[in-house]
């Protein structure tokens, strides 16, 4: 494989057998952490090597093996290419009730090869309708000021500046809590907002102003991936998958094929 793919792979997902047991397994799965730490370091140099500067590795495992792993990653592929660690809801209800707790999820960490390299497939949202509407159309509409974290002034102080509301008045941003707070954008992009009438003005019950930005009907955005994956099939789904194609369930631990497709979705771009 390396001979011939060698840094040329875009994409590997592994989903490796840990401590398994199973005879149906082709290799020595009867190791201690040690052995089999070493197992898979071996396994994850060959993935390195076969990743193209631009690839993604997306490694899936369950909560017993999640911290070794992460450590034998970050050695490989080094910390800095960390992209992110997902957690996929892997079971729907309470499920095993024998220990302390239920565990619905596992992880699947995503590292580049090259950060500097690698682009994700963005994913793309198209605004619709609005409660709100103007001369333009429909609009939404959320808070101009930041909110969550980094929303103090101290944290991006040029993003702290006045903005004229409707009586001539200047307004700043102000948290909840009546201190200063700050802008989601600079002074290019708030001017930028008033000049094509994108910026929505209202009085509080305090006689204050709250400034909000509109969104436009039809605004395409790409909004970063969230690290929760639910919603988009179990072990059961998978289970049920394997039924249907085969049967019966003729290998463990399975995973569904709308997991797969979200993988494949993030990780490469289109044309790919």
């Amino acid at each position: 494989l390396k001979s011939q793919f060698r840094g040329k792979v875009k994409l590997i997902y592994i989903d490796p057998p840990y401590n398994t047991g199973n005879d149906s397994f082709g290799y020595n799965d009867n190791f201690n952490h040690s052995t089999c730490l070493t197992f898979m370091k071996n396994r994850l140099e060959v993935a390195r090597d076969l990743l193209s500067n631009e690839g993604i590795l997306f490694v899936q495992c369950d909560d017993k093996e999640q911290a070794y792993l992460r450590v034998i990653l970050d050695d490989i592929f080094s910390r800095d290419n960390h992209l992110g660690t997902l957690i996929w809801e892997a079971r729907s209800g309470q499920g095993n009730t024998v220990g302390f707790f239920a565990e619905s999820h596992e992880y699947i960490f995503c590292f580049a090869k090259n950060r500097t390299r690698t682009q994700i497939n963005r994913q793309e949202r198209v605004t619709s309708g609005g409660n709100y509407s103007d001369e333009k159309g429909k609009y939404k509409r959320e808070q101009l000021r930041q909110w969550g974290q980094g929303d103090r002034r101290e944290d991006r102080p040029s993003m702290y500046f006045p903005i004229p509301a409707p009586d001539g008045k200047p307004t700043y941003p102000k948290r909840s809590d009546g201190s200063e707070g700050r802008w989601r954008f600079g002074k290019t992009k708030i001017e930028e907002l008033l000049a094509n009438n994108d910026i929505d003005f209202e009085k509080d019950e305090t006689g204050s102003w709250q400034c909000y930005r509109k969104i436009r009907e039809g605004k395409i955005s790409t909004p970063a991936y969230t690290t929760f994956l639910m919603g988009i099939g179990t072990a059961s789904t998978a289970t049920l998958e394997l039924k249907h194609l085969f049967g019966e369930k003729n290998f463990g631990t399975p995973k569904p094929e709308s997991l797969l497709q979200q993988v494949l979705e993030i990780g490469t771009q289109l044309g790919d």
